[in-house]
């Protein structure tokens, strides 16, 4: 295997749906569709480590994001994003999207401002400094 160029090697229990990766290019994320169960890993590439961060997953989780600046970790499920302190281990902020089923989110390289796509074709904008609603 490391001759084809694999440095390390994760298997997950499910087929994984998405990868993100953290600024800083140690930590990265995986999120799995797995009901009920495990569905998000951070994972850390230099100690060869992964942890489960939740001991029960917020709903259906779609995908997720590490924050450009901050110390938080962007969770979004169907209906909601949560925002977690990764410093802290808690929920910081709840954004309700007012969509039926969240499918993408991006953070703004300034990390002030969250956007997510939605399967009924809508956007959802969130200033982070000012409110909790689009």
């Amino acid at each position: 295997e490391r001759g084809k160029g694999i440095r390390l090697l994760v298997q997950h229990d499910k087929p994984v749906t998405q990868v993100t990766w953290h600024g800083k290019g140690d930590y990265w994320a995986s999120v799995v569709r797995n009901p009920g169960g495990r569905q998000v890993l951070i994972h850390q590439s230099s100690r060869r480590w992964s942890q489960n961060p939740f001991r029960k997953s917020p709903g259906m989780i779609q995908c997720v994001r590490f924050h450009p600046l901050r110390p938080y970790f962007l969770v979004a499920s169907q209906r909601s994003v949560r925002i977690y302190n990764l410093l802290r281990q808690e929920l910081t902020k709840k954004l309700q999207s007012n969509c039926q089923w969240i499918s993408s989110m991006a953070v703004h390289p300034g990390g002030d401002n969250v956007i997510c796509g939605s399967y009924d074709s809508k956007l959802a904008w969130f200033d982070l400094d000012l409110s909790t609603r689009p």
